[in-house]
């Protein structure tokens, strides 16, 4: 375009004020044939460059996506390793406990009271080894989206104090208080009783984990708008900031201090992030910091019938009649 106009107007424009040799019709084809050519020439030599440009930052930005490719494959392979190694010490500790408290029981070298603490030692263990197992069942099922769930009326608040009472005697014995506070009010959901256990289970479990001896844990439960919300906090080690962003990551352990002398296969908090999704609700973690204790928020829709939808319409109704 620049060409065509520095070239064509120009001289169209001087043409009648100049006197030339040949016909007037002859130099005004001429201008405008060279100046077509002059316009192809520059647009073929424009479109070459552009060519070359946009090649190159593709090229530029395809080697940083493989890079940055590679870099999250080296990091979850990384993880990877690590959480196959923690899964091998993981199995492999509670079999050598069982194991040997076996060889004693055969020898009959226990009397009655040691033979009773063996008793209990392996059934714990057992419990212990087939939680990890079930856990990786569960992994295996979210990964091939085969895990599903059996949706009925529960009343959260029932379940959380069933499942407190299941872990009192597992704080009792690590000397940390669980208290309990479901809320006056039914609180009813539509979820998998089942997994509904296990997602409160895993918050409490790793509440009490990671809280010392003399340490506190509360379960609560109540209402948030229009959504069940249980609360399981405690006064333990505490996360970062940077914890507390990647708790919900698969093969991540919410070990703040990093020590991994916590045990566990970093597993449980995925899995209570997955299904509390598949139930349609939310889970957030919250702490103010290392050695400040946790904070496991989830939020479920709460079910109303027929019946309280009726109640609720009628109270709305009569309240704007009021007004």
């Amino acid at each position: 375009m620049l060409v065509w106009i520095g070239t064509v107007v120009p001289w169209l424009a001087a043409i009648p004020l100049l006197t030339f040799r040949v016909q007037t019709i002859e130099l005004g084809s001429a201008i405008v044939i060279g100046s077509v050519l002059s316009w192809a020439i520059a647009e073929g030599t424009s479109r070459t460059f552009r060519s070359a440009w946009l090649h190159r930052f593709a090229e530029a930005r395809f080697r940083r996506e493989i890079e940055d490719a590679r870099d999250v494959a080296e990091a979850a392979t990384r993880a990877k390793d690590q959480f196959l190694a923690t899964v091998s010490h993981e199995l492999r500790s509670p079999l050598g406990t069982i194991l040997a408290w076996t060889q004693l029981l055969q020898r009959g070298l226990l009397d009655a009271e040691a033979t009773a603490h063996a008793v209990d030692v392996i059934e714990r263990t057992v419990r212990l080894q087939t939680r990890l197992i079930e856990d990786l069942l569960d992994v295996a099922r979210i990964t091939a989206g085969k895990l599903h769930l059996e949706l009925s009326r529960v009343d959260v608040r029932d379940a959380v104090r069933t499942l407190v009472d299941a872990f009192s005697v597992a704080a009792e014995t690590k000397s940390v208080e669980l208290v309990c506070e479901p809320g006056r009010e039914p609180l009813p959901a539509r979820a998998d009783a089942v997994r509904l256990q296990q997602i409160f289970g895993n918050l409490v479990t790793n509440a009490v984990k990671f809280t010392p001896e003399g340490g506190r844990v509360v379960v609560g439960a109540g209402r948030a708008d229009d959504m069940v919300e249980v609360v399981v906090r405690d006064s333990g080690i505490g996360m970062s900031a940077e914890v507390v962003a990647r708790v919900f990551e698969r093969f991540h352990q919410a070990d703040a201090i990093g020590t991994g002398r916590y045990g566990g296969l970093g597993l449980g908090l995925e899995i209570a992030r997955y299904l509390v999704t598949l139930h349609g609700g939310t889970i957030e973690a919250e702490s103010d910091g290392v050695g400040r204790g946790s904070t496991f928020r989830v939020r479920l829709p709460l079910a109303i019938d027929a019946h309280e939808g009726t109640r609720a319409r009628d109270a709305t109704v009569g309240s704007e009649a009021t007004r």
